[in-house]
């Protein structure tokens, strides 16, 4: 049987016991003693991977895709499974910092994970060179976390803490007019993801398109590519931010209800109509768990 992670838990918290920590700027390098990190417990006889598990940073997030399963080999049940994505100056194991962690939930005795993919927050230090990237399978066991697969990924470079070659997106520079008055049953909203809350680009194959379609006064239907939701919905124009200046805007505030593969969740779009029927967005979604921010182009 098969079934994918759980959704609710996902925590950018460093729950490792390992000790030294220390701050280089804004950000923070986590500092290893290695003790506890040595190749014999990467046991691949009680997790076995059948394809690709890769991940993908837009600081601050952090995408882990699995194209593939991965299976417990045991009999019993595992204990909570983590995907924690590692950099080091030298091939892991060794010291470095981790840069984005997502707990999965636990698989059964012979059961497996397959073709998932979920997002975090991510952390980059503030360092610089090629570091080696690395996502490792850990396990909650009586004896505490244990690394049970390390997937390695390859070195990227480094520059003061970002990805060498990182592209940024510019907020349009057209001018913001007066939003619409209200959203009604009928209309149909397009939202193209772009970039991160730090204007880091997103890739092409990450720019998620969703889409809005009203059904009533309150309700809407949201389709992308993880599926389709059906929230309640607020629309109301407001003042708001946009390239350091007050500007008058349409917010469209999304409650969405807690399902088996998602979480509760509230999303607040703030439009800048930048003419009629389209222009940039804002998105804030916050859960229990996290919140992000992104921002888009978007067409009504």
């Amino acid at each position: 049987m098969s079934h994918r992670p759980e959704r609710g838990g996902f925590r950018a918290a460093l729950d490792f016991a390992w000790p030294i920590i220390e701050e280089t700027g804004m950000k923070h390098l986590l500092l290893l003693l290695m003790l506890s990190l040595s190749v014999v417990r990467l046991n691949a006889s009680v997790f076995a991977l059948d394809g690709d598990l890769t991940w993908e940073v837009t600081e601050p997030r952090c995408t882990f895709k699995l194209d593939g399963s991965l299976t417990n080999n045991t009999a019993g049940s595992s204990g909570t499974i983590k995907l924690v994505l590692w950099a080091t100056p030298g091939a892991f194991p060794s010291p470095g910092f981790i840069v984005g962690e997502t707990r999965l939930g636990t698989i059964g005795g012979g059961d497996h994970f397959s073709d998932f993919e979920v997002k975090t927050v991510s952390k980059v230090a503030a360092v610089s060179g090629p570091y080696h990237f690395t996502v490792v399978v850990v396990e909650y066991t009586v004896d505490g976390w244990r690394n049970r697969l390390a997937v390695d990924t390859g070195i990227r470079e480094l520059v003061a803490g970002d990805f060498k070659g990182q592209k940024k997106w510019t907020l349009p520079k057209a001018l913001v007019t007066q939003p619409k008055a209200r959203v009604k049953s009928g209309d149909f909203i397009t939202l193209k993801l772009k970039a991160s809350e730090m204007l880091n680009l997103f890739p092409l194959a990450s720019q998620w398109k969703t889409t809005l379609d009203a059904q009533s006064a309150t309700k809407l239907v949201a389709k992308n590519s993880s599926g389709k939701r059906t929230p309640t919905y607020l629309y109301k124009r407001t003042t708001a931010t946009y390239l350091k200046k007050k500007v008058s805007a349409g917010r469209l505030t999304l409650e969405y209800s807690a399902s088996s593969s998602q979480p509760k969740a509230t999303v607040i779009i703030t439009l800048f109509f930048q003419g009629s029927s389209a222009g940039t967005y804002r998105s804030e979604e916050k859960t229990e768990a996290s919140t992000e921010i992104t921002w888009g182009s978007f067409l009504l």
